[in-house]
């Protein structure tokens, strides 16, 4: 007799089965503790987010932002961020903004320490780049972190510009790290990628 028909033939005599069904039903039962359902609940939130279900999930996160936010959300946050599609970035930002500044912070750190490809990098770098143009944001600060990040990551600070420039902030630009990209031994992607931002800088007058 199988386990479902132990059961079902066990309530049928009795409200309260013997202590080997019990048994045998509570082997089968996991018990998931808060903190995981509260991980999967943002996982769930942050993937399945667009601007159709948006507020909903804005709502849902700065729930979980206030109530339940530890430091293990920001490595989540930023394994999202890294992969999502980048019409996404936006309301990623959204929830960006729900967060501490140490938090921010934290994620900010992984984006410019972590090892990226091509893809991440221009996720992130675009996300950096609305970031920055945020009305909050100290120049001098931005400036000097993009310096110091341009020889490792050169192909992010470029869609970092670029966004940036798409958005006519030009009193974020920096000239000398304009000059300096241009004379970088860059690989044929970021090298594409550069005259890209050239020919959008020439067309601004930059």
């Amino acid at each position: 007799m199988t386990l479902l028909q132990d059961v079902i033939k066990s309530y049928n005599t009795s409200i309260e089965p013997d202590k080997q069904i019990v048994d045998k039903i509570n082997s089968l039962v996991e018990i998931i503790p808060e903190n995981e359902l509260i991980k999967r609940e943002l996982i769930h939130t942050m993937n399945i987010v667009s601007d159709l279900n948006k507020e909903k999930c804005l709502l849902k996160f700065e729930n979980i932002v206030k109530c339940h936010w530890n430091i293990e959300f920001n490595d989540i946050f930023f394994a999202i961020l890294k992969s999502t599609n980048t019409k996404n970035i936006d309301v990623l930002l959204n929830m960006f903004e729900f967060l501490s500044n140490n938090d921010q912070n934290m994620i900010i750190n992984n984006i410019y320490n972590c090892n990226l490809v091509n893809l991440e990098m221009k996720t992130c770098g675009i996300f950096l780049g609305k970031l920055y143009l945020k009305p909050n944001q100290i120049h001098s600060d931005i400036k000097k972190v993009i310096a110091n990040a341009i020889d490792f990551k050169p192909y992010m600070i470029i869609n970092v510009y670029i966004t940036i420039i798409s958005n006519e902030q030009y009193d974020l630009i920096c000239k000398d790290i304009l000059q300096k990209l241009k004379k970088m031994n860059l690989n044929t992607s970021t090298m594409m990628l550069l005259y890209d931002l050239e020919d959008l800088c020439t067309e601004k007058g930059i």
